[in-house]
């Protein structure tokens, strides 16, 4: 199943555009970012060094947050949850950000940090001119399900699927509690559990999130096993993201460290000259 198949709600010339409009935010977002790794390898002072705890929990966060971005504005019928969450992950990315770069810049407009600040600044000023979102329209819990349920038939054994594989089980009753509130088929022998996090409508499209990067790692996998779009540890990151965005139940597993091998795959396109989408295509 391809993820554009997620959404059955038609795309429409307004979200079209909306997701131009973002996919241009999502180049300033990236450039801060590269930005901030710039500044913190040449000791910027207000930065904090790369080598911190710190900075690989702010830098490898941002990073799978715009993986998740990515995932979400490639699938063309996934744009109507695009169009709903992609602005809200990247004003939250762009605030970190904001933090990691300190309250001192300096001199210069050549200075990396300021540089930085400014594409942040820009970024948001394209989130102002894109159309309002109005909402992520209606769930295939069907398609929703089977995209969940592959991930977790296709992580059984692997070395470091056993907490993908788990959270697809926490993810697959997220959606049928949302299905038992009435926003889709109904499943009267499940227990409904609102999550005081966030609407329903957020709720929809966190889990199309999911299920949309779940399918670009599967189909990674089968094509390019070896490269880093086909690791479990990138849809680990987001997913652990995705799942405290949601305030879903915990996942019986033990969460891996997604932010350190995050964080040195962006070193990596950094220095390799390559961009921040699952498939590091070369700029």
């Amino acid at each position: 199943m391809r993820p554009d198949l997620l959404l059955v709600r038609p795309d429409a010339p307004a979200q079209a555009t909306r997701v131009r409009q973002l996919s241009a935010a999502l180049g300033r977002l990236e450039t801060a970012l590269r930005c901030a790794v710039a500044s913190a390898a040449v000791g910027r002072t207000g930065v904090r060094p790369l080598g911190s705890r710190s900075a690989c929990r702010t830098l490898g966060g941002v990073f799978l947050d715009v993986l998740c971005c990515h995932c979400l504005l490639a699938a063309p019928r996934s744009t109507a949850a695009a169009a709903y969450l992609v602005p809200r992950l990247l004003r939250e990315a762009a605030e970190e950000l904001g933090l990691y770069f300190g309250p001192h810049v300096p001199a210069g407009s050549g200075a990396r940090t300021a540089v930085g600040r400014e594409q942040l600044h820009a970024m948001e000023d394209e989130l102002a001119r894109a159309p309002l979102a109005v909402g992520p329209g209606r769930l295939d819990a069907d398609r929703l399900g089977a995209a969940l349920a592959a991930l977790r038939s296709a992580t059984g054994g692997e070395p470091g699927t056993a907490w993908l594989r788990s959270a697809a089980g926490v993810f697959l009753d997220e959606l049928a509690s949302i299905d038992a509130e009435g926003f889709g088929r109904s499943r009267p022998a499940v227990a409904v559990r609102r999550t005081p996090q966030g609407t329903v409508a957020e709720r929809r499209a966190l889990l199309v999130a999911a299920a949309v990067c779940a399918e670009v790692w599967l189909a990674a996998r089968a094509r390019t096993p070896s490269a880093f779009a086909a690791d479990p540890a990138w849809p680990t990151g987001v997913l652990l993201r995705t799942s405290a965005r949601l305030g879903a139940a915990p996942v019986p597993a033990t969460a891996p460290d997604a932010a350190r091998p995050a964080t040195m795959e962006v070193l990596v396109r950094c220095a390799q000259r390559r961009g921040f989408d699952p498939h590091g295509t070369p700029l």
